[in-house]
């Protein structure tokens, strides 16, 4: 198993570095050359003993004959060297890996993290206090488990935005973040996650909030261009939207919907009800379709 992981990893490592050490050592291409890179080999094994195929890499190894290499001094070790080994404290062995692992520690990284995203930041580091407090495994789950629950938190909470058209253009922003143009009975409304049974009540209080503050509304149009997934809860809750609005006099639109999301949706009730005058390849195409003529309210 050691030797199969050594093998693996410096494959993986000697695809990223081999090129670049080639480009710089061809005149040494021969006899120099290889036996330059076998003795970087043979200092790696000695260097990492049994320590990782990472530190392995660190340690100079480009190609899967360092796997080799250190899995013969391991079985040497194994075989002739237990006996002087044994009476070594447990302190000096610990030493040597610490030694050895050292360098794979990265706080730079950690912080970079925490900087970009919290969540992130926490995850990591509840799996770093996980695993030196209760081990490898139970630290494994613990930010493991701390991740899940924070991709259910985030995805349960998606970014919900009003468009309007920039003018001049058919592209459609946010109203709170460009000065776009509107319509007075147009409701533009864009999700930004995919929509799922953990969002789903989130979401139509959002979309239900956004209809009533926007009093005199005739059309919805949902733009579903940031929503790769609609899963049965979420198909439900569009459906039972749609029902709602139509007793309101108002029409609900969908516009952007991505290949994938279509397909899925083919054959269901909700496009049954809208019909194709009802889905539109986008937001422009939808806006000429209801709005033919309506001056733009800037």
């Amino acid at each position: 198993m050691a030797l199969e992981e050594h093998l693996g990893d410096a494959g993986g490592a000697a695809e990223v570095t081999v090129d670049l050490e080639r480009r710089v050592r061809v005149p040494e291409v021969g006899k120099g050359a290889f036996a330059e890179e076998r003795l970087q080999q043979d200092e790696a094994a000695f260097a990492v003993f049994d320590t990782g195929p990472g530190v392995n890499f660190d340690a100079g190894a480009r190609t899967q004959l360092a796997g080799l290499v250190t899995a013969a001094w391991v079985a040497l070790a194994a075989l002739f060297f237990t006996g002087a080994l044994s009476p070594l404290p447990k302190a000096v062995l610990a030493a040597i890996i610490v030694v050895a692992v050292w360098q794979l520690i990265d706080f730079n990284h950690l912080r970079h993290t925490w900087r970009y995203d919290r969540g992130d930041g926490m995850a990591q580091g509840a799996t770093i206090a996980g695993v030196l407090l209760f081990g490898i495994e139970p630290g494994l789950m613990i930010g493991g488990g701390l991740a899940l629950l924070l991709f259910l938190y985030r995805t349960s909470r998606p970014h919900i935005a009003v468009l309007g058209r920039v003018a001049g253009t058919e592209h459609f922003r946010n109203v709170n973040r460009r000065t776009v143009e509107t319509w007075p009975n147009l409701l533009f409304i864009r999700i930004d996650e995919n929509l799922y049974f953990a969002n789903v009540p989130r979401v139509e209080a959002e979309l239900q909030r956004l209809v009533l503050a926007h009093p005199g509304t005739e059309h919805v149009i949902l733009v579903l261009s940031g929503i790769g997934y609609i899963d049965t809860s979420s198909l439900e809750m569009l459906e039972s939207l749609e029902t709602a609005l139509w007793e309101q006099r108002i029409q609900l639109h969908l516009a952007e919907i991505k290949g994938p999301v279509r397909d899925r949706l083919e054959g269901t009730e909700l496009l049954h009800r809208l019909g194709t005058e009802r889905v539109h390849i986008s937001s422009q195409k939808a806006l000429d379709a209801i709005v033919r003529g309506l001056p733009a309210v800037a």
